[in-house]
C-alpha cells in the first residue's frame, strides 16, 4: 500500500463517508485508547484535546502513538510566506498543507497522521513499513550493478554475472520486505528466490526481471567457483537497464517526498506558535 493524502472529507478520494469511517477507527484503535492510559497514569488532563494525531506502525514493535507536539514529520506547504526546505511550520501555515510524511528517523514505520485546519482533517497514511532499510538496499544493488556494467565493458562475464545476480537479489529483497512477503532479517538465498517468483506468479512484479535473476540464479555457480565463462551475448545493456527500472519503481515507494505538487517541505509541528 503506498501513501494516501486528503485534504478534508471533502475532497478525499474515500469519500466523506469513507474518511468519517477512517476517522471513527482511528479513534477506536488508538487515539482513545491511548488517552484513556495516559489520563489513567496522570500525564495528561481530563480536558485533553489534540490538534495532531500520529499512529507509528514499527516492522517488528507494537504501535506507537503520538499526540499534538510529539508529531513529528515533513509537510510539503504552499504557504504565504517564505519557509526554507527544512524549516519549522507554524499552526497559520497548516492550511496550505499539500503532502505529508515521515522523517527519516522514521521511514522504517508505516504511519496515519491527521492534521487539523481550518477546513477539517487533513489525513495521511502510508502502511509500507521498512522503507529505510529497502532505500539502503536499493543503494548496494546500484552499486553491484555498476559493477556489473563495468565487467560487461570489460568483457569479463563471470564478474558480471556474479555482481548483476548480486543486484538482481538485492532488489528482490527489497521488494519482499517492502511488501510484507519476507522478514527483514532474512539472509536465505532460497527464501528471496521463491518468494520473488511467488510474486511474480500474483503478478506484483516485472515478469522480465524475475527471469532474468532466474537466469543469473543458474549461471552463478559455475561462473563464481568453477571459473566458467559464458557468451557475452547473454548480458547485455538491456539487463542493465531492467534492473534500474525496478531499482527506480521500488526506490519511489520508499521516498519520502514522492513527485506531487510544488510545497517546500518542512518540518512539523510546532506547537501552538503562530
Amino acid at each position: 500500500m503506498g501513501t494516501m493524502m486528503d485534504r478534508t472529507p471533502n475532497d478525499s478520494p474515500l469519500g466523506k463517508d469513507g474518511l468519517d469511517r477512517l476517522l471513527r477507527q482511528a479513534e477506536e484503535l488508538w487515539w482513545g485508547p491511548e488517552i484513556e492510559r495516559r489520563q489513567r497514569s496522570g500525564s495528561i488532563d481530563e480536558d485533553f484535546t489534540y490538534s495532531f494525531a500520529q499512529a507509528l506502525f514499527p516492522p517488528d514493535k507494537a504501535v506507537v502513538v503520538r499526540f499534538n507536539e510529539e508529531v513529528r514529520g515533513m509537510a510539503n506547504i504552499r504557504a504565504s510566506r517564505p519557509i526554507e526546505k527544512g524549516g519549522h511550520v507554524y499552526r497559520s501555515d497548516l492550511d496550505g498543507l499539500e503532502g505529508f510524511d515521515l522523517l527519516e528517523e522514521d521511514l522504517d514505520c508505516g504511519h496515519l497522521t491527521i492534521i487539523r485546519i481550518e477546513t477539517g482533517w487533513f489525513v495521511s497514511f502510508n502502511f509500507l513499513r521498512s522503507r529505510a532499510l529497502c532505500t539502503s538496499l536499493l543503494r548496494s544493488a546500484n552499486d553491484f550493478l555498476d559493477a556489473a556494467q563495468y565487467a560487461i565493458e570489460h568483457h569479463k562475464s563471470g564478474p558480471a554475472v556474479d555482481n548483476l545476480y548480486s543486484a538482481c537479489e538485492l532488489v528482490s529483497k527489497a521488494q519482499l520486505i517492502l511488501t510484507s512477503m519476507l522478514d527483514r532479517s532474512s539472509k536465505s538465498h532460497g527464501a528471496i528466490h521463491s518468494k520473488i517468483n511467488r510474486s511474480r506468479r500474483l503478478g506484483n512484479v516485472n515478469k522480465d526481471f524475475v527471469g532474468l535473476f532466474n537466469n543469473l540464479s543458474a549461471l552463478r555457480p559455475s561462473c563464481r567457483y568453477e571459473g566458467a565463462t559464458i557468451s557475452q551475448s547473454l548480458l547485455s545493456n538491456n539487463d542493465l537497464a531492467l534492473v534500474r527500472t525496478e531499482i527506480s519503481r521500488i526506490d519511489k515507494l520508499c521516498r519520502q517526498f514522492p513527485e506531487r505538487g510544488s510545497g517546500a517541505p518542512a518540518r512539523l509541528p510546532s506547537g501552538d506558535k503562530a
